[in-house]
């Protein structure tokens, strides 16, 4: 069996990982894997009371450093990101590849990068619709 659980935070909480939170354990073997996860703010993002498009950008840049498809491009991220934008009603963005790598040394970049496809988004729907 596979389990998973969410980051312990720096520095490493194993505490966290009792059997009040995690009470599968009891049943665990060597057999089975324990994955700890990444820290992407999700917790975080799905108890916020109104979502905006800046929290679906910050969503975007903390999960794709650690997700596991690694395709290089931010391909699954970015089609997380266009789907949460029509979920919450919010103009998507296309993110051309170009780029990308940016975002990880210049703060904003990834944001500002965003807020442009969006514009051009929003020009195309006032032009056809």
């Amino acid at each position: 069996m596979i389990y998973v659980e969410g980051d312990t935070h720096n520095p490493i909480d194993m505490a966290k990982l009792n059997t009040k939170r995690l009470p599968e354990q009891r049943r665990m073997t060597k057999e089975d894997c324990l994955i700890i996860c990444g820290d992407t703010g999700l917790s975080e993002y799905l108890s916020k009371q109104e979502i905006r498009f800046e929290d679906i950008i910050d969503s975007h840049q903390r999960f794709e450093p650690i997700h596991s498809f690694q395709d290089g491009d931010c391909r699954v991220g970015r089609i997380i990101m266009f789907k949460e934008c029509l979920k919450y009603n919010i103009t998507p963005c296309g993110i051309i590849t170009g780029g990308l790598k940016e975002y990880k040394t210049q703060k904003g970049y990834l944001l500002e990068t965003c807020h442009s496809a969006q514009d051009t988004y929003k020009k195309m729907i006032e032009y056809f619709f």
